[in-house]
């Protein structure tokens, strides 16, 4: 996680090009490779949660969608669950 001194929490939860990486990065393996992803870049379960909380009600962008490419209603796990079966059918469509 980038630490950052006297920023405020909405600042703290900002989307910038170090959380897109990670997010891209989380696209590349299973639920659990994913979810320890997210847990690293943010420092912890409790700050991933805390962290998710923060973003999953972000707008979502014209063109490029929401930015942790969640569904309405997504739970923490949900969400997880649901980036992992994504990286599987793309690894599934990629050996055919």
């Amino acid at each position: 996680m980038i630490r950052r001194r006297g920023v405020t929490t909405r600042r703290h939860f900002a989307v910038t090009i170090a959380l897109r990486c990670a997010l891209a990065n989380m696209r590349c393996g299973g639920a659990d490779a994913a979810r320890a992803e997210w847990e690293r870049f943010w420092g912890g379960p409790d700050a991933g949660r805390e962290a998710y909380a923060a973003l999953r009600d972000r707008p979502r962008h014209p063109t490029l969608g929401h930015p942790l490419g969640t569904e309405p209603g997504d739970s923490y796990e949900q969400w997880f669950q649901r980036l992992g079966r994504h990286a599987d059918e793309h690894d599934a469509a990629g050996r055919n």
